[in-house]
């Protein structure tokens, strides 16, 4: 699978039951810097990092976000075996892990690339993959590195809010299955129920 670093746009609408605070055609302020030089988004009183290459970004905030399922499709955002597909993700804010003066919130991306960033929230998350062309999905048979393609590989993070002593009652969903395309990685692969 090959992902296209160009970091393509697509504006198309989140989709769930709540509305957008920001949407993608309102413009991104960045005009925070981080420690390393790169860009922070700042919005409603959040800072969200690692999208400073974002055209648009989609933000989800308050208290009514959790358990609401935000969808957002990047079409044609990959390459399997010379054929284009689809990558969907869909996020889930569960529970509420800040502090009293804060809110849970969540900002989506236009590209892949930068996808998601959650702040004071602990979530779940799904990535699913279908063909550009005729909508299958693919299976990971399909993401096993033939045609010289990159294999599939995804580190997520953060598992446990970074303030909380509660480990055990955050890593209650979290399983650690066999993944049997590559068994080498079986013991670091994470996916979350």
């Amino acid at each position: 699978m090959k992902m296209d670093k160009t970091r393509p746009f697509d504006n198309s609408d989140v989709e769930g039951d709540i509305k957008p605070k920001q949407t993608f055609q309102d413009k991104p302020n960045f005009s925070k810097t981080a420690y390393d030089g790169g860009k922070i988004m700042s919005f409603d009183g959040q800072d969200y990092w690692g999208l400073g290459e974002s055209t648009g970004v989609a933000v989800f905030s308050g208290h009514d976000i959790i358990g609401k399922t935000l969808t957002k499709t990047y079409k044609n955002s990959v390459t399997v075996g010379g054929r284009k597909a689809n990558v969907t993700i869909a996020l889930t804010p569960t529970k509420f892990t800040g502090t009293s003066d804060q809110k849970p919130s969540v900002a989506i991306s236009n590209n892949l690339i930068d996808n998601f960033n959650i702040a004071h929230a602990s979530y779940k998350f799904q990535l699913r993959f279908n063909w550009s062309d005729d909508g299958k999905e693919l299976s990971l048979d399909e993401l096993n590195g033939a045609n010289k393609d990159s294999k599939l590989f995804f580190l997520g993070g953060s598992l446990t809010p970074h303030r909380s002593g509660k480990a055990n009652e955050y890593m209650a969903d979290c399983k650690i299955k066999p993944n049997t395309l590559h068994k080498k990685a079986a013991e670091t692969l994470m996916v979350i129920d």
